[in-house]
């Protein structure tokens, strides 16, 4: 028999799975939500500017959308060690990103104008 696992919600799911797919039979997702990625010719989730699926409250950890939430969504399995995984990838995000606006930064501070 397996275990269930409770959710932490912790939201490092929403900040690394990156561009979470809207099926065009999902009609209960809020469509100011989604977007179309022309790269991949999809229907997907917003993004924060800080990589988090639109439907996270940050705040809290929890989806805003929860009873109407893709598919995708609703399949995540949560499970101690993929969600310590998760977790290890989203700091690392996070500092990257926040490395590369530093550097951007130091750039815009260095340029001049004549």
């Amino acid at each position: 028999m397996t275990e269930l696992y409770e959710c932490e919600q912790c939201g490092a799911c929403c900040y690394v799975y990156g561009l979470v797919p809207v099926q065009s039979f999902e009609s209960y997702v809020p469509r100011d939500m989604v977007t179309y990625d022309k790269k991949n010719s999809r229907m997907t989730m917003k993004r924060k500017p800080n990589g988090a699926c639109i439907a996270l409250d940050e705040q809290t950890g929890l989806c805003t959308i929860h009873d109407n939430k893709p598919i995708t969504c609703r399949l995540f399995d949560p499970h101690p060690a993929k969600c310590a995984d998760l977790r290890t990838i989203c700091r690392m995000l996070m500092v990257d990103r926040e490395l590369k606006r530093e550097k951007e930064e130091r750039q815009c501070s260095t340029v001049t104008t004549v």
